[in-house]
């Protein structure tokens, strides 16, 4: 697997993946480092047998790692590059999908991703059916995996609405704050990363006495937040199939969506509730499921709940996902180039 180059070791071993440093791809952090590293880049891009530019610093880590097949995460410039590489050096590529802005891409080179050869593997059949649409593109569609709990989900009395998610204008932090002066008798903890200093210092300084935050959380110990909150709030305006949905599923926590519901795990499978933008909404059931937070068979919020759970065991429990992950890698070697 190649990694982008964050100082660490020039090859790891862990799990039994072995990880490569790649180089060419600098994680840098502040703007300086930023702006060093742009300026590096379009000083080493060339042109190999047509567009997109590629660096050739990339393709020299792709032809070391040597594989049967590349997978790349999203449309983006990086993807397009080294699916056009691919196409170069007759090598078998997979373009894993994310976000819905996939459909969409805005970085540079990014939408030739869809011009070269490979498989594409869409979130949903949303994503499926816009690949066809937007660009003519088959794809397959493999749903998130998550890890199902080993306990059962919490049917303690629950503690507050969660929110998680980056400080960006993705994720929309800030609409989350109107919904909290909307709820000031409701607790609200928010799990923000900072990935936007100027958003996440402004949120910070706007919040209500009822929001709580936490800056980071790591991933091993998140299940306990989401088993304790009776809901778990969503303001993104876009997403693919969120990881923090089926997260917040598998512990039994239902989801209060302003405007996403990937596969209508909100309107058609009863996880949750979408409230198509309105804050009032939202609010109006934060209040309610709030004030039966205790959890009790037969409650709106512990209802709900339970159909997230079931939800995502029938869908997206990991070990089955693997499985045909592994069958869609192995039909592409098999494949004729």
């Amino acid at each position: 697997m190649l990694a982008f180059d964050y100082g660490q070791s020039q090859v790891l071993a862990r799990d039994g993946i072995e990880f490569i440093r790649d180089s060419s791809n600098v994680y840098a952090r502040g703007v300086l480092a930023k702006l060093r590293w742009w300026a590096h880049t379009f000083a080493y891009r060339e042109t190999l047998s047509g567009t997109p530019l590629l660096h050739e610093q990339e393709y020299a880590i792709w032809d070391a790692a040597s594989a049967d097949v590349y997978i790349a995460f999203g449309a983006t410039g990086y993807s397009a590059r080294l699916a056009r590489w691919c196409q170069i050096r007759r090598r078998r590529f997979v373009l894993m999908h994310g976000s819905d802005m996939d459909l969409d891409p805005i970085e540079i080179d990014a939408a030739y991703v869809y011009a070269f050869p490979g498989l594409s593997v869409a979130q949903t059949k949303y994503q499926a059916r816009e690949l066809g649409n937007r660009f003519g593109r088959e794809s397959m569609v493999l749903p998130n995996p998550v890890d199902i709990p080993e306990r059962a989900p919490c049917s303690a009395p629950r503690e507050f609405a969660l929110w998680v998610g980056k400080s960006d204008r993705v994720k929309c932090p800030d609409r989350m704050l109107g919904l909290a002066h909307l709820c000031s008798n409701v607790p609200i903890l928010m799990i923000m990363n900072r990935a936007n200093p100027e958003i996440f210092d402004a949120i910070k300084a706007d919040a209500p006495k009822n929001v709580t935050f936490i800056d980071a959380v790591p991933p091993d110990a998140m299940h306990s937040y989401y088993r304790r909150a009776f809901a778990f709030v969503s303001t993104s305006k876009i997403e693919g199939f969120a990881n923090s949905f089926l997260e917040a599923g598998a512990c039994g926590t239902p989801i209060l969506s302003l405007d996403v519901d990937p596969e209508g795990m909100l309107s058609h499978h009863g996880a949750g509730l979408l409230t198509l933008g309105r804050l009032d909404v939202a609010a109006t059931a934060l209040n309610e499921w709030y004030s039966v937070r205790d959890w009790i068979p037969g409650s709106k919020g512990r209802n709900l709940g339970e159909n997230a759970f079931r939800y995502v065991v029938a869908h997206h429990a990991q070990v089955n996902i693997f499985d045909r992950f592994a069958a869609i890698v192995k039909a592409e070697l098999d494949r004729a180039y």
